[in-house]
């Protein structure tokens, strides 16, 4: 028996936000999520911009320390080639953070409302005439979150379909055999 929903995601920019937040990091985080399944999700934007700025001033100190104090000491090329390598973690964190950034914009700027089916052979997510399917065999679990209840693919299809959590209670009785507790 098929279920189809009419998904709202909030209309309360912050919920909404918080949402598209909650589902970006599920995404990001999908390698380590299909392993561990139970290991809480991480705010991978903070944790991105947070390690990113320690790298820095990582960098920072080595340099200040290279240019300051080592005139002949024999450590200059070991703290250059130090602060070089912590200038290269903080552009990769950035970088993280920013494509993070980059992706929620791109999702907020969508229009809220989707089609969302749930039946016997799977989900299927219909937004802005894009269509998303997982059959029951490509799902490795369905998780609900805070803010999302995430169809989490196997890794054969690297997919995550996300559906607000106001909506758990119309689908929970369908998700029993995959939703991971």
């Amino acid at each position: 028996m098929a279920k189809e929903l009419a998904i709202k995601n909030p209309t309360d920019e912050k919920e909404r936000e918080l949402f598209y937040k909650e589902v970006v990091n599920v995404m990001s985080q999908y390698n380590k999520i299909i392993k561990k399944p139970e290991k809480k999700l991480k705010n991978g934007f903070r944790s991105s911009l947070i390690a990113g700025i320690i790298c820095i001033f990582v960098c920072a100190a080595l340099f200040a320390y290279l240019f300051l104090f080592d005139h002949d000491k024999g450590y200059t090329v070991l703290f250059a080639v130090g602060g070089g390598i912590y200038f290269l973690f903080a552009i990769t964190y950035f970088y993280a953070f920013f494509t993070r950034k980059k992706l929620l914009n791109s999702l907020l700027a969508q229009p809220p409302g989707s089609k969302f089916i749930i039946d016997e052979n799977g989900v299927e997510l219909t937004k802005n005439s894009n269509t998303v399917k997982l059959s029951w065999d490509n799902i490795a679990f369905v998780r609900k979150y805070d803010k999302a209840v995430c169809f989490v693919g196997d890794s054969s299809t690297r997919f995550v379909i996300s559906v607000y959590a106001g909506y758990f209670d119309e689908i929970k009785d369908e998700i029993k055999g995959k939703l991971y507790e």
